[in-house]
């Protein structure tokens, strides 16, 4: 799974950081949500496209997380979005 890209899927969602906090519109839900401090490292790599590995690694380097306990949070936030349509890959 590390090799695929993920990326917000086009036209899902307005979004804006907004102080420390990205501030998300999803579309098809009509919903607005904020995200937490991961969620807001996150998410401009998202916008780009990034692997696994690289928001494993945003979170290890911002915080000193152990990788396994980034990785588990990178599966969660990942799966919160594709559930809510938010993300591809």
């Amino acid at each position: 799974m590390s090799s695929v890209i993920f990326r917000l899927t086009p036209d899902a969602a307005l979004w804006q950081r907004v102080g420390d906090e990205v501030v998300v519109y999803g579309v098809e839900r009509a919903e607005y949500r904020a995200t937490n401090p991961a969620g807001t490292l996150l998410w401009p790599l998202l916008a780009e496209g990034a692997s696994l590995s690289q928001l494993t690694g945003a979170l290890h380097d911002r915080w000193g997380l152990p990788d396994r306990d980034a990785r588990a949070d990178v599966e969660a936030f990942l799966a919160e979005l594709r559930s809510q349509g938010l993300i591809e890959g």
